[in-house]
């Protein structure tokens, strides 16, 4: 049973600051059991992140975050 997650996490694939298995380090110091790795319009950074979260015991579900519009109006889907 996880007890502690995220799943709105952006790395350096996109317009986060660290790189997909430093932030599953991150999450591992932050008593965080369970993340999703969810970039914008990529889901490059989800194998690096899925490997480490193998090695450090954290659960990543790979996840996107997709730009779309919608009435000329801007909406992000997570999937």
């Amino acid at each position: 049973m996880y007890i502690k997650g995220d799943f709105h996490i952006h790395s350096s694939e996109s317009d986060g600051a660290l790189k997909p298995g430093e932030i599953v380090l991150l999450a591992k110091e932050r008593n965080i059991d369970i993340i999703s790795l969810t970039d914008h319009n990529t889901v490059k950074g989800n194998k690096q992140a899925i490997v480490v979260g193998n090695i450090h015991g954290v659960k990543v579900i790979p996840g996107i975050e997709l730009s779309t519009r919608y009435h000329r109006n801007q909406v992000h889907i997570l999937g």
